[in-house]
C-alpha cells in the first residue's frame, strides 16, 4: 500500500549518501615552463641559416615570465 513512499525514502537516502561520499575534485597544479631562454655571459651565440629551432637561445632580456590560471566557465 505505501510501497511507493518507502521507495521514495530509500532513493532520497541513497542519493544523500552518494552525495556525501563523493570525493572532492583536486585542483590542477600550474603548468611548468620548459626550455626558457638563458642569459649567460660567455655563452656562444649560434649562427643559423634558414628556419631552425634553438632549444635554449642566449638572450639579453626575456621579460616577466610567470604563469596565471585560466579562469573560464565550462560549458
Amino acid at each position: 500500500m505505501y510501497t511507493w513512499v518507502i521507495q521514495l525514502i530509500i532513493s532520497i537516502v541513497a542519493a544523500a549518501i552518494s552525495y556525501a561520499l563523493t570525493p572532492a575534485p583536486q585542483k590542477p597544479s600550474p603548468g611548468k615552463i620548459q626550455n626558457l631562454p638563458i642569459a649567460d655571459q660567455g655563452t656562444p651565440i649560434p649562427v643559423l641559416f634558414g628556419t631552425r629551432i634553438i632549444k635554449r637561445p642566449n638572450v639579453v632580456w626575456w621579460g616577466d615570465v610567470r604563469t596565471s590560471p585560466v579562469k573560464a566557465k565550462g560549458k
